[in-house]
């Protein structure tokens, strides 16, 4: 079968979606396809652990919904965990026709050995003490839910044909920062820890990957705290008294927000259901 475009959220061995939608337009509430979620034969066999804690956690059901309920989609879409071939990463891949005429729709596509790579990587900092394990449990969930709507604003991007300004990774970012941080204190740590997930140290200039999609994962990681510091300045001013956002770049992060929050709306107003928050 033809092999699908895919657009995923990491770049592997270099480092590692709300929208603020205010109100829907006095019409009538269009129609839509709903979201399926489901976890494929592989999956389940080869890693019934990881199946097990998404089942419990209801993470693919959660992104289902936002966007089930959210939006009006034009086309089926199917939030998907799967086997990636050892790969720790997610997936958007768009609707393909197969050998012989048989449809598949869009799908979102989160491999099960990220869920492990997340896992063991927020266990370390149970373990070194830098969270308590409910703490950590959260950071899992938060950064798991983030890479899911990272990789739904692709889907929005392609069935909606959504224009794309600069860099479609990171309206991926800009848009899973705005979705998740929902003005709670919940919200903006889920958002922080998605961006810490893909944070590194800057890389050696020789080896660093500056033709890939992505930015640098410590751009990345800047460019979320950005956004969840200027939608509310007051409530995360910890994030410079911590040195995680430097100042110079904290002057400038009310007007970011809202100049990114705007475009979002005004580009999805037309495909919305109800509003979002």
């Amino acid at each position: 079968m033809p092999e699908p475009v895919r657009r995923g959220v990491f770049l592997w061995g270099v480092g590692f979606l709300g929208v603020a939608v205010l109100m829907l337009a006095a019409c009538a509430e269009p129609e839509g396809w709903t979201v399926e979620t489901g976890v494929t034969p592989a999956a389940e066999v080869q890693n019934p652990d990881a199946v097990a804690w998404l089942r419990a956690g209801g993470q693919l059901d959660s992104v289902a919904t936002t966007l089930g309920d959210g939006f009006a989609l034009d086309a089926p879409l199917r939030v998907e965990a799967d086997t990636c071939s050892g790969e720790p990463n997610a997936y958007y891949e768009p609707a393909y026709t197969e050998v012989g005429g048989a449809a598949a729709p869009a799908r979102i596509r989160l491999c099960v050995e990220l869920v492990d790579w997340l896992r063991a990587f927020w266990a370390a900092d149970v373990e070194d003490g830098l969270l308590t394990p409910a703490e950590g449990e959260r950071a899992i969930d938060g950064s798991l839910r983030f890479i899911l709507l990272h990789e739904a604003s692709h889907a929005l991007i392609d069935v909606f044909n959504l224009p794309v300004v600069g860099r479609e990774e990171d309206a991926a970012d800009h848009f899973a920062t705005l979705l998740i941080d929902d003005g709670t204190p919940n919200g903006a740590d889920d958002a922080l820890s998605g961006a810490e997930a893909f944070y590194e140290e800057p890389p050696d200039p020789d080896s660093a990957a500056y033709w890939d999609e992505h930015g640098l994962g410590a751009q990345r990681f800047y460019n979320v705290a950005c956004l969840v510091y200027g939608r509310n300045p007051g409530a995360h001013a910890d994030l410079v008294r911590e040195d995680y956002l430097p100042q110079e770049r904290a002057d400038l992060c009310a007007d970011e927000y809202a100049r990114t929050a705007a475009g979002w709306r005004r580009l999805l107003a037309p495909h919305l259901r109800q509003s979002l928050f």
